[in-house]
Formats: C-alpha cells, sequence, structure tokens
C-alpha cells in the first residue's frame, strides 16, 4: 500500500519488522514491511503474510466495500 498522494516514489530501503524483538510478541510484525524513499520518509506498507491474519477484520471489511463499490462505478 502506497502511503503517498499521486504517484509513488522509487523506494530506496525497506524494513522487514520480523527482525523486531517484539516480533516474538507481536505474530503480525512477520509479516509487514516498511518502504522509505531517499529521504528516509515512509511511503509504504507492505503486507507479506496472510492479511486476514495480519489485519484488523474492520479493515479487510472497509476494503472489500471499497472495492465492490469501485466495480459498481465503472
Amino acid at each position: 500500500m502506497t502511503l503517498v498522494v499521486g504517484a509513488p516514489p522509487e523506494t530506496r530501503d525497506s524494513v522487514a519488522l520480523d527482525a523486531l524483538e517484539a516480533a516474538d510478541a507481536i505474530p503480525a510484525l512477520d509479516g509487514l514491511v516498511l518502504d522509505f524513499d531517499h529521504y528516509g520518509r515512509l511511503v509504504g506498507l507492505r503486507v507479506t503474510g496472510s492479511a486476514d491474519s495480519i489485519l484488523a477484520p474492520s479493515l479487510l471489511d472497509a476494503a472489500s466495500r471499497a472495492k465492490l463499490e469501485d466495480r459498481g462505478s465503472s
């Protein structure tokens, strides 16, 4: 997921959160990667594991509703 408005900038660095010590206590960290631009600003978030295991159900529901709305308007 790109976290910027407009065209996504080039990703310079990515950090997998599974390497954090807290990943033992927070399983969702195993499936998340943060993307940073040339200036070290956060520009993206990637879900590399199962979305059902990582994202809150309300986020998944909202994304499903938005996808259905997009299909209806095309």
